[in-house]
């Protein structure tokens, strides 16, 4: 089977924390970041570097745009460490709240196209039933769907956490520091080594995963949502910053050691802005992402089957192809994903 492809759990919004005062804020504009990074991958894999390649004359032909899945393990990590703050689970509970959270998309969309996948990776019967359980990284096999190959590690790798949470809850902001050191370093050397295979994948998710939830740490209370125009320019710089890194991997490849303090950068930022991020389309694109990250790969396998030729370097297939999978995306969302996540956070109420 092939490498498999980045993807990330980018399901849902953020959740509402605490504010310093005791309100309650929404980080809505990490909502419509998770959709500008969900879309970009979708792109990246329907040919985002060859029109780079074209625009910028070679100059820029290959960039590591797997990258943004790094961005959104800290991501998940730093909201699943404020969902634990409040409400910390019990392994039982986090499985089955976790499994409710990313199996049942993931299911939708691999049992239909189930064939077009195994034509295209020839797996074996062990790994496709492995992964219709979404356990695969915890068998180290490779994912029949490239992207849920991170969406397994956002199955496996939080438990650790959940484990280990009253230890975890009981460190002092010097052994904070000193773990998202650790974190960073790891994360900084995987951004330079960019690799796809799924053992150096356990590197990437266990690195970008503790920088999440010791960053969640370390500024818990600290941060409010302000609208403005400053935030609104802070944060867009920061989306340009981080696009801006990913392609100077490309010619620079020492960049990519600064790619994690780039992304904590951005996280807080964006976290502290109430901008356009979190208006109209962009707020739909966060909603939806998860689902967009799932589904994009075999619509792209599938478009290929059924149209060959015709889909290289046409952009009007491609346009066709992006635009359904956004389309299925809303709906998986809406009738699957939403109502099973409930279901799921309600069995640990019971």
């Amino acid at each position: 089977m092939t490498a498999s492809a980045p993807a990330a759990d980018t399901s849902g919004s953020v959740e509402q924390p605490a504010s310093a005062d005791g309100g309650s804020v929404h980080y809505r504009d990490l909502d419509g970041l998770r959709g500008i990074l969900s879309v970009t991958v979708m792109l990246y894999h329907f040919g985002l570097n060859t029109v780079l390649s074209r625009i910028t004359g070679g100059l820029i032909a290959d960039a590591p745009w797997a990258l943004c899945v790094d961005f959104f393990f800290v991501l998940s990590g730093f909201v699943l460490c404020h969902s634990f703050m409040r409400r910390p689970l019990t392994i039982r509970q986090y499985a089955i709240k976790r499994v409710w959270r990313l199996v049942p998309v993931h299911l939708v969309i691999l049992l239909p196209l189930l064939p077009i996948l195994v034509m295209e990776f020839d797996p074996t019967v062990p790994e496709i039933l492995i992964n219709l359980t979404l356990a695969q990284a915890a068998f180290g096999m490779d994912s029949i769907n490239p992207p849920s190959w991170s969406a397994s590690l956002e199955l496996v790798v939080p438990a650790l956490f959940v484990i280990v949470w009253a230890s975890f809850t009981a460190l002092k902001r010097p052994a904070l520091i000193a773990l998202l050191l650790i974190g960073i370093i790891g994360a900084s050397i995987a951004s330079y080594e960019l690799v796809e295979t799924a053992g150096w994948n356990v590197v990437r998710a266990l690195a970008s995963l503790t920088i999440g939830f010791v960053l969640y740490r370390l500024v818990e209370g600290r941060i409010s949502p302000r609208k403005g125009l400053w935030p609104t320019l802070l944060s867009l710089g920061c989306i340009a910053l981080l696009f801006l890194a990913i392609m100077a991997i490309d010619i620079w490849p020492l960049i990519g050691l600064a790619y994690p303090l780039i992304v904590i950068l951005t996280v807080l930022v964006v976290a502290n802005s109430d901008s356009l991020l979190s208006r109209g389309p962009l707020r739909f694109l966060g909603e939806w992402s998860y689902t967009i990250y799932m589904v994009h790969m075999p619509a792209l396998l599938l478009c290929l089957y059924l149209f060959g030729e015709r889909m290289d370097g046409s952009l009007a297939y491609k346009a066709g192809a992006i635009m359904a999978c956004i389309a299925a995306s809303a709906l998986i969302t809406r009738y699957v994903e939403k109502p099973l996540m409930r279901y799921g956070s309600a069995l640990i109420r019971a």
